[in-house]
């Protein structure tokens, strides 16, 4: 049997019946959506799958067979042997039958004897199909996306062993769609597109063709596209508190509400660990923003995992172009996303002309940062660390800063920000440790009765790389600075984080013999339990605990609260921010023994506080 199209677009056509209409399950969108994210749903041959098909028409003894995916309207046969149009109204498709029993072979002997065909024109009319039998292609996610069918014009049957072999073969066409052999991969959680797939997506041109990812409208020429980053707001934190089974479940239920309320058009796909990426064709930047805050409300719904329930939310970049670059469009929705994490948890951000400018300027810090030092650019302020009785400088604590020579001075935290985006962190640390020790040996050489320290400071970032050990190890010996000389600065969140990484990094520095330290104190994330074991030797009070001091009787409760706290776990508790002589009585009166802040001495270069060592 060859079954053959009519004249009308190649397409073979009828109007539906209510019995050619298979049932559609209640998480069909979901389903539609998957199959449109792989970009399957069109007339194209896929030569992946010739063989296969060929495979099952020979094993069935069947003169016909197809790959078939079943789409909202229709049903795609992207392998065929003996059949000759590229497609089917899906009402008249026996395959969409085979869907309503993923686990099940569907064989239908004669369909002419068969209520659910025998009016089908399919079977009335050319090619006259009497015989059909399909095997359910299942997903990773479990849901069935078409079939994988042998047909014939003559009624017949199925042996056990040849029913067997078609689903062997349907669950080898899934192996070859899902695995993609270099074409699509698909994340073990999710079943989603990762992270390589979407790459393969970015590269390819833009508009594509009908029922491409873009969508059908595509053929139409170039289209409105927009692409939103979601990320999940601290979901780690679900990892670390149920664990990795329930924060897989998580992701599972998070991924089918994205692909729900994404639409059939969407290429949703899993970027990393908590992030996920969305295309959708033909949208205003308004109902790209639309769209975007219906995917943080779908992702914000509580969900059942590990015995408990959780509530997520969401931060969103949306980034829409009228003539889309997919690769410009998804650096404009990451550079939003980051915006959106600036502001907050639950943001979301579009990506405009302001953000763009923003952006170029990052862009311009970021290649600049990288030949800062050779270039003069960079250099080290030196905070004094004064004891409150003898106004003597015990300490200094290095401070990084850049000037840029058109720029002008960069702002520390932007600074901080830019060598993380840059992957300059471990360089422009090195650097600063570098010139923060042979300063201190320098002083210590000039001024030993002076027994001066120094303090540096350590981000989150730097405390992750395994390197850091080493790297001040190294630097202490070449400078010839005992370790007690130098204190090691991290802020409360820092150490908020994986604590089988972070702990054993601290043990190590301490057992370096340099002491370690908690800037900030009082108004961070810092768990009481967890800084038991932390192996820290202070307490820096944050300078914001220190306002309601106005005499030396001032009730500060929580500042009172930080420094009991450091004397019962045996650590020395230092102030930050001192700006008046009545906060230095009330420190003192506390206990308090060191401090720095804008009356004790601004941060400034290595001479002048060289000057207060004599």
């Amino acid at each position: 049997m060859v079954t053959r199209a009519d004249p009308v677009g190649g397409v073979l056509r009828a109007a539906p019946t209510a019995l050619d209409a298979a049932a559609r399950s209640a998480d069909e969108p979901a389903r539609l959506a998957m199959l449109r994210s792989l970009g399957v749903v069109d007339g194209s041959t896929e030569e992946r799958f010739q063989d296969l098909v060929r495979l099952a028409a020979w094993i069935c003894g069947t003169t016909s067979s197809a790959v078939s995916f079943v789409d909202a309207d229709r049903q795609w046969f992207k392998a065929r042997h003996n059949v000759e149009p590229c497609e089917t109204p899906r009402e008249q498709s026996f395959c969409a039958h085979a869907l309503d029993r993923p686990a099940e072979v569907l064989v239908v002997p004669d369909a002419r004897s068969d209520p659910r065909f025998a009016d089908n024109p399919l079977v009335t009319q050319e090619p006259g199909i009497r015989f059909y039998a399909g095997a359910p292609m299942v997903g990773s996610d479990g849901r069935a996306l078409g079939t994988v069918c042998v047909l014939d014009d003559r009624p017949r049957e199925l042996d056990a062993d040849q029913r067997e072999a078609l689903a062997a073969l349907a669950r080898l066409a899934v192996a070859l769609l899902e695995l993609g052999l270099g074409r699509r991969t698909r994340d073990a959680i999710t079943g989603l597109p990762d992270r390589e797939a979407f790459e393969a997506w970015l590269s390819e041109p833009d508009p594509g063709g009908r029922g491409s990812p873009a969508g059908a409208e595509a053929a139409q020429g170039p289209l409105a596209r927009a692409l939103l980053v979601l990320d999940l707001d601290g979901f780690r934190r679900i990892n670390l508190a149920l664990g990795a089974q329930a924060a897989d479940e998580a992701l599972r239920v998070t991924a089918q509400r994205l692909l729900e309320t994404a639409g059939e058009d969407a290429l949703v796909a899993r970027r990393r660990a908590d992030q996920f990426l969305i295309a959708v064709p033909g949208r205003s930047a308004t109902q790209a923003r639309q769209l975007g805050r219906r995917l943080a409300a779908a992702v914000s719904a509580p969900i059942r995992t590990g015995g408990e329930t959780v509530e997520l939310t969401a931060s969103v970049g949306v980034a829409w172009q009228e003539q889309p670059d997919r690769r410009a469009l998804l650096r404009e929705a990451t550079l939003a996303l980051e915006e959106a994490k600036r502001r907050g948890p639950s943001q979301l951000v579009l990506f405009d002309e302001d953000l763009r400018q923003a952006a170029q300027r990052r862009w311009r810090l970021e290649a600049d940062l990288a030949r800062a030092a050779e270039r003069g650019q960079l250099w080290l302020a030196y905070q004094p660390l004064v004891d409150l009785e003898t106004r003597e400088v015990r300490a200094a604590e290095a401070l990084l800063r850049w000037h840029h020579p058109t720029v002008g001075a960069i702002d520390p935290e932007e600074l901080t920000s830019v060598a993380r985006a840059a992957g300059l962190t471990h360089a422009v640390g090195s650097w600063a440790l570098d010139q923060a020790l042979g300063q201190l040996r320098r002083w210590r050489t000039l001024h030993p009765e002076a027994d001066i320290g120094l303090g540096l400071n350590v981000d989150a970032r730097q405390l992750e790389d395994p390197r850091l050990v080493s790297d001040l190890a190294s630097a202490l010996q070449s400078a010839g600075v005992p370790p007690r000389a130098v204190t090691l600065e991290l802020t409360e969140h820092d150490l908020v984080g994986d604590t089988a990484v972070v702990l054993p990094r601290l043990q190590a520095l301490r057992a370096l013999g340099v002491r370690l330290a908690i800037d900030d104190f009082g108004t961070g994330t810092s768990s009481l339990a967890e800084l038991d074991r932390l192996p820290v030797n202070c307490l820096k009070l944050d300078a914001r605990l220190l306002d309601p001091v106005r005499d030396a009787d001032s009730r500060a409760p929580v500042a009172t609260a930080v420094i009991r706290l450091a004397d019962a776990l045996g650590l020395e508790a230092v102030a930050e921010g001192v700006e008046r002589e009545e906060q230095v009585a009330w420190l003192r009166a506390q206990g308090v023994q060191r401090a720095h802040g804008p009356l004790l001495g601004e941060a400034t270069g290595a001479d002048t506080l060289a000057a207060r060592l004599r």
